[in-house]
């Protein structure tokens, strides 16, 4: 009986040792993924203004963006533009690329524990890298639209569309053009950049528009197609 009670008096330290450590590890785990920053999305439609509109736009929008924006890039101009679901950073990128301004708009990402933080700086811009703008260009617009929503699948299981599909829509549209507007894609934020006049600009919209309603309308026979099947189902049984 001795000897039993000298084994459970010895092996109760490395018991309570390993309880601790297991209860240290949990809260840590659990710590760690509430830590975690959530993805912010942005939905808007902007008609267009200063760099510092913009941001009050997004803000109003999401309220938990940390934004920083420099003095010197307050004034840069932003063109028009609708996002549908567009990520915080993507959103800032494709305004700052898209910016009219005497100098470059660049927006850089800080992260820690918390949400990120983006910053909009403003840069000198060397006479080397300036674009040339030619006089015809003048009455010419920019236009800024996500492409996110025609580019991914949907829920319903409807196929996303390839960007090469949608710009060649576009071409095919504008191709009686003279003079064809610049588009320009911007792979990581899914933006789409258009430079035009008012009615090239207004095609475009047209064709994203016609393809969106498209996708909408197969995810809808797509749903309703499979609520036939599980009602034929359930009434075989």
């Amino acid at each position: 009986m001795n000897t039993k009670l000298t084994a459970l008096l010895l092996l109760a330290p490395l018991a309570l040792s390993t309880v601790s450590a297991v209860a240290q590890d949990v809260p840590s785990s659990v710590a760690q993924r509430r830590a975690a920053p959530t993805a912010v999305t942005v939905s808007l439609k902007f008609a267009g203004g200063t760099m510092a509109e913009f941001v009050a736009a997004v803000r109003a929008d999401q309220p938990k963006a940390n934004i920083v924006l420099a003095t010197q890039a307050r004034n840069a101009q932003v063109p028009a533009m609708v996002l549908k679901s567009a990520g915080l950073e993507q959103a800032l990128e494709g305004a700052c690329m898209s910016a009219a301004a005497d100098y470059d708009v660049r927006v850089k990402e800080f992260r820690g524990t918390g949400e990120p933080v983006y910053s909009i700086v403003a840069q000198k811009r060397h006479s080397n890298t300036a674009e040339q703008v030619h006089p015809a260009d003048h009455d010419s617009q920019q236009w800024v639209s996500s492409l996110n929503e025609l580019t991914s699948e949907r829920v319903s299981g409807i196929k996303a569309m390839d960007v090469a599909t949608i710009l060649s829509a576009i071409e095919l549209a504008l191709s009686d053009e003279k003079k064809a507007p610049r588009l320009r894609f911007h792979k990581d934020s899914g933006l789409l950049l258009v430079r035009g006049s008012r009615e090239q600009i207004s095609v475009v919209e047209q064709v994203l528009g016609t393809l969106s309603r498209d996708m909408d309308q197969q995810e809808r026979r797509q749903k309703s197609k499979r609520a036939d099947e599980a009602r034929r189902a359930k009434s075989s049984k």
